[in-house]
């Protein structure tokens, strides 16, 4: 019996809501993929936290604030965040709306992926008007579900890739760029923290 967030539902467009946790395709940490729908979530339901890793994150639904390095970001509708390696961060919850989320978690040096294509400041940029962009997710659910791990594994490189040159493509909107500093002091720690951590 599930007691996290009421019940955890998946919501997508090639099934409808699916009575499981969540969608999780996972290669030995090099790739996690998660599509998540939390039915009226706490406001504690994520921990502050830093890896080694990439981390994408698409907003759909909710009302939440994602801080990465002490800067606040209040989220919208086709937000994508960008979360590079090292960088401290977390999603707090503002109220108890539905919260529904894309996220894929990846070393991109062991999927050969070139991540220098994009700003090492490009931490959210909305997608709402790039259609590909959100196809890319709508096919990342559908193949998660059709394929076993390793052919996911493969299909998903080529997938991230592409977000990434279509990244490259997006025209920053200002609004999603704006973001408040919670502390000036602990936002120039975790700076020289992150630049001499790894």
């Amino acid at each position: 019996k599930m007691n996290l967030c009421d019940k955890i539902q998946i919501s997508t467009d090639f099934g409808g809501i699916m009575d499981e946790p969540y969608i999780v395709k996972d290669n030995d940490y090099s790739l996690r993929y998660r599509h998540l729908l939390y039915k009226n979530p706490p406001c504690d339901a994520y921990s502050r936290h830093s890896h080694n890793l990439y981390e994408i994150l698409y907003f759909l639904s909710g009302d939440a604030t994602h801080i990465i390095e002490g800067k606040r970001y209040k989220l919208k509708k086709g937000d994508l965040i960008i979360v590079h390696p090292s960088k401290y961060h977390f999603i707090k919850i503002d109220s108890s709306t539905d919260y529904e989320r894309h996220n894929i978690l990846f070393d991109h040096k062991m999927l050969g992926i070139n991540m220098k294509m994009l700003s090492d400041e490009l931490d959210v940029v909305n997608i709402k008007q790039n259609s590909i962009i959100d196809d890319i997710f709508k096919k990342l659910d559908y193949y998660s579900q059709k394929f076993s791990n390793d052919d996911f594994f493969n299909i998903a490189k080529l997938l991230i890739q592409e977000m990434i040159y279509n990244l490259t493509l997006v025209q920053p909107d200002k609004s999603a760029e704006s973001f408040s500093v919670i502390n000036p002091l602990l936002s120039k720690a975790l700076a020289y923290i992150g630049e001499n951590l790894f």
